[in-house]
């Protein structure tokens, strides 16, 4: 009687669906060990070593498959602090407009205001300057009050006056 090993239909089946989506899973693979230990010549069984290796296989690819879902769900977390992080850091940049005088691009051209309060809406901050709302990245410049009432502009963060010259920190 011959054995037809394993290309059987079920076997075939198998490969069939993974070469469509181009992808070998576990479960591709149990389906082929287990087709193929079912159609192994009962008088010439698989040899220990192929077995192991196979099994071995297996294993690998499980921790392969684990190791992915690890990693997307990282990618998931990682996105959300991200994301988390960068809300948190607009907020603070227009907390520290909060008062200050700015320029800002309007549909009209240039206008100019100091910040009245801060308005979030959609999780994304929104300075109120003269009864409008303008975001952060309207603002073209900042004009930081220094303490003898003379006004400077210099962008957020910078340390530089508007004549060029460095402002001492300490101040």
């Amino acid at each position: 009687m011959p054995v037809s090993g394993v290309t059987s239909s079920e076997s075939s089946t198998a490969i069939t669906s993974a070469a469509k989506s181009q992808i070998l899973g576990k479960d591709d693979f149990f389906k082929l060990l287990i087709t193929e230990l079912k159609y192994q010549d009962p008088l010439e069984p698989m040899k220990d070593r192929e077995f192991i290796a196979q099994m071995a296989s297996f294993s690998s690819l499980e921790q392969m498959y684990n190791m992915n879902t690890n990693l997307q769900s990282l990618s998931t977390a990682l996105n959300s602090y991200v994301s988390t992080l960068s809300s948190n850091l607009s907020w603070q940049e227009a907390l520290a407009l909060l008062g200050q005088e700015i320029e800002f691009e309007t549909a009209a051209g240039t206008a100019c205001g100091r910040v009245e309060s801060i308005v979030l809406k959609d999780g994304v901050p929104y300075l109120t300057v003269n009864g409008e709302q303008v975001s952060l990245a309207q603002v073209t410049s900042v004009h930081w009050s220094s303490n003898s009432d003379e006004a400077t502009t210099a962008p957020a963060g910078t340390g530089s006056s508007q004549d060029g010259t460095e402002e001492d920190e300490a101040q």
